[in-house]
């Protein structure tokens, strides 16, 4: 996929989708509080990551990774980041299942997490779950137009969305889907990424092939 590391890039989709908020999100789309969490959980989870880009083969550098995530959930069991980058981990060595189910406990927390609903939809896949997979993806599908209907200018919504109707329906859909939002964001930066990095260059067998 033209030089894109496949799970940097659900990675991405994730955190570009929240908007990429450390300290604080909203609750969910029907709400107006303000969840804080905690910053050592934060402090643990960004030590993590970046003990994790060090050596993404070294199983015993990514297993100390996984303790500092497992105590930033210990310390803040609300702090989301903390289980999706778990997730990540678990993914990278082959332990789908385990996966899935720390991503449930994100979603049973967020049941609009889109992000983690799509992941869990890609192992799946991955795995010829298919019924599963759709299921997987419908779900996301509601909580992007969720949070589209909660902020109509939410782009990076409106574009992760997109991504997930190609991977459905083909690239053709996809570079339709996405001119649509074009048309009322020309300018918008990550739509542009969509039309002209991403969509002409993915292989949908390559990507699952990440999970």
């Amino acid at each position: 996929m033209k030089n894109v590391d496949l799970i940097l890039l659900a990675f991405l989709f994730g955190v570009i989708s929240c908007n990429s908020q450390e300290m604080k999100e909203k609750s969910s789309v029907a709400q107006d509080s303000v969840v804080v969490y905690d910053s050592m959980a934060i402090a643990l989870n960004n030590k993590a990551m970046r003990v994790f880009f060090q050596s993404q083969e070294n199983d015993s550098i990514q297993n100390v990774a996984k303790s500092y995530l497992a105590k930033a959930i210990q310390i803040d069991s609300s702090y989301y980041m903390g289980y999706a980058n778990l997730a990540t981990l678990l993914i990278k060595q082959g332990k789908r299942d385990s996966a899935i189910q720390v991503l449930q406990i994100i979603i049973d927390k967020k049941p609009y997490y889109a992000e983690g609903l799509s992941i869990q939809g890609y192992i799946y896949d991955r795995l010829e779950k298919f019924d599963s997979a759709d299921l997987k993806y419908r779900q996301a599908l509601e909580a992007y137009d969720q949070r589209i209907e909660a902020n109509e200018d939410n782009v990076n919504a409106r574009v992760s969305r997109v991504f997930l109707i190609m991977l459905m329906q083909g690239k053709e859909v996809g570079f339709r889907e996405v001119e649509a939002v074009l048309e009322k964001y020309p300018y918008d930066p990550f739509a542009l990424m969509m039309k002209n990095e991403i969509i002409p260059y993915f292989d949908r067998e390559e990507f699952l092939s990440s999970y």
